[in-house]
């Protein structure tokens, strides 16, 4: 093998792990943007069936964001018994993802990505009496 044919070697090579960390570093926002989103979509389906989401379900909707590496996790949502039947509730959440990213290949940066949930159902909760 000539040396020709070695530096070619090399270069590829570099160029396939570079190609690999790009791609990597691109996918992980994108994992926890779905993650977000499952969760939110969690929670809505709980607010839909109790006519709202209690101070605990809120709680709880928080701290599985910030388990999930979120920061500054903002929860709008209706109280139960603020909803009468058949009105709009709608479920906002706002939550950011630090993460380093490559700059040229060379550098790390240190980014801030926004997430945003924010969706509308109707109240299916029926109070009797």
């Amino acid at each position: 093998m000539g040396i020709d044919r070695m530096i070619l070697t090399v270069i590829s090579i570099v160029l396939i792990v570079f190609l690999t960390v790009v791609a990597i570093e691109l996918v992980i926002p994108i994992t926890k943007n779905q993650a977000f989103n499952e969760e939110c979509r969690t929670f809505l389906l709980k607010m839909e069936q109790d006519g709202g989401l209690d101070t605990w379900n809120i709680g709880e909707l928080g701290r599985r964001l910030t388990e999930k590496g979120l920061t500054n996790v903002s929860i709008f949502v209706p109280f139960p018994g603020q909803v009468k039947f058949g009105e709009t509730m709608t479920l906002s959440v706002t939550a950011s993802y630090p993460f380093r990213l490559g700059v040229a290949g060379m550098t790390l940066s240190d980014r801030l990505q926004q997430f945003k949930y924010s969706k509308s159902v109707f109240c299916r909760r029926i109070e009797i009496g």
